[in-house]
């Protein structure tokens, strides 16, 4: 069955969500190209293929030694990465930062040298134990 935009705002409210706790929105080089990258991590393997299923992208697990968990992660590149963040931009809480990074490294006029101003920018936006502005640590 395929749903209306309208019928999807509660997956995309949820996925702004389970991306806000468990993922990241990042520039990575790859083949001396940058890029921009969607990632999110977590053991339950049904929350990432409804991801997948939403935006494209593919599932797949790193196994974990001992007792631990074995952890699925969802990635999604490119201009399906910023068909997601842009889904989920009016629902999100925590990655506005990132968002915002994403959305200009991908418009078409970004020069190389902006790009890697802004891959320094995203960088700044996701290292832990960062202060946000409302005095909480990221």
């Amino acid at each position: 069955e395929v749903l209306s935009e309208e019928e999807l705002v509660p997956y995309y409210a949820w996925a702004a969500g389970f991306i806000d706790g468990e993922g990241t929105i990042t520039l990575i080089r790859s083949n001396g190209r940058l890029d921009l990258f969607l990632i999110v991590g977590n053991t339950a393997k049904e929350s990432l293929d409804r991801l997948s299923s939403l935006f494209g992208g593919s599932v797949f697990i790193s196994k974990r030694s001992g007792k631990r968990k074995d952890i699925y992660y969802w990635k999604v590149s490119g201009s399906r990465a910023l068909n997601a963040i842009e889904k989920v931009e009016p629902y999100s809480c925590l990655k506005l930062g990132q968002i915002r990074v994403a959305k200009e490294f991908m418009l078409p006029q970004t020069t190389i040298i902006a790009r890697d101003v802004l891959k320094e920018a995203m960088l700044v936006l996701n290292k832990k134990g960062r202060e946000e502005p409302n005095g909480t640590t990221a």
